[in-house]
């Protein structure tokens, strides 16, 4: 009897539960190539980066701006959501950072910038009109209070939201107004900027943001 109670229960199909899915790598460059001008250098997935000043580099396997301001270098990375990841290699005495949601780098563009006075600044330029969104300063990151040397700083931005990490740690979150967001949904390009010579960068990741 309990035989045929057994064999009548129906049988059970589990069906596992499949991984979240892994982010499309957008851009990806270790810059481990011969010394020279990075404009028009090619990044290991294909695209081309422009710098806005022939100064930027490609030096030693990593990308080196020369003196000055304003030195910018972009790239196509093909969607606004993006998360980067990239060493950043500072010395006080200016800024340096990525900008993301990038249409123009002169004009238009959001971007992150570890600056002098151990500080963190979230930028917005619209129309070259320039405005501090946010910022974070070495009492709300711990890595930040040695800002001098190499961190590893990781910006995701998607849809309204960005995110901000300096060693893993996370510094800053802004929600950018409907309208910013709107604004800037189809700037797709990515990049660093700088104003302090002695900056550079490498292991420059760009996966789209899930």
């Amino acid at each position: 009897m309990a035989a045929v109670l057994k064999s009548a229960l129906p049988s059970l199909t589990v069906t596992p539960i499949p991984p979240p899915p892994e982010p499309q790598v957008l851009v990806s460059d270790d810059f481990n190539r011969p010394d020279g001008d990075l404009n028009g250098s090619v990044a290991q997935t294909g695209q081309a980066w422009t710098v806005s000043q022939a100064a930027v580099t490609v030096a030693g396997n990593k990308m080196t701006p020369g003196t000055g301001s304003g030195r910018t270098a972009i790239i196509e990375a093909g969607q606004s959501d993006v998360d980067i990841t990239v060493d950043v290699n500072y010395v006080p005495g200016g800024a340096a950072g990525v900008i993301f949601r990038v249409l123009a780098p002169t004009t238009d563009r959001w971007g992150i910038f570890l600056q002098s006075g151990l500080e963190m600044r979230l930028y917005r330029l619209v129309g070259s009109a320039s405005s501090i969104a946010t910022s974070a300063n070495s009492t709300t990151v711990p890595s930040m209070s040695t800002l001098t040397g190499s961190h590893v700083l990781r910006v995701r931005v998607k849809g309204q939201v960005i995110k901000v990490w300096v060693d893993g740690i996370e510094c800053l979150t802004h929600t950018m107004s409907p309208e910013d967001a709107a604004a800037s949904a189809a700037w797709t390009k990515v990049g660093t900027l700088t104003s302090a010579a002695s900056a550079m960068w490498d292991n420059f990741v760009v996966k789209e943001a899930l």
